[in-house]
C-alpha cells in the first residue's frame, strides 16, 4: 500500500492488523507492539485494552496541521 492507497483499502489493511492482534491477545494474553503500546485483555469476559507506550503521540500533537488544498 502506497500512497495512492484508498480509504477503503486503508480501512482493510487496519482491520486486518487488529484482527491479528485480538487473535495474539487472545492466544498469549498480552501483545507489546514497541514504540506503539501494550494491548491486553486480562479475561475472557473483558474488554481489549490499549496501554501506550511511554511519549506515544507525542510527535503527532507537536506538528502543525496540515492545509487541505480541497
Amino acid at each position: 500500500m502506497g500512497p495512492g492507497a484508498t480509504r477503503n483499502t486503508a480501512s482493510a489493511a487496519l482491520e486486518a492488523v487488529l484482527a491479528s492482534i485480538r487473535t495474539a491477545v487472545n492466544n498469549e494474553h498480552k501483545v507489546r507492539i514497541p514504540h506503539l503500546g501494550t494491548f491486553v485483555q486480562p479475561s475472557p469476559e473483558s474488554k481489549l485494552k490499549f496501554r501506550p507506550a511511554k511519549g506515544f503521540g507525542g510527535d503527532l500533537k507537536s506538528r502543525p496541521r496540515q492545509q487541505s488544498n480541497n
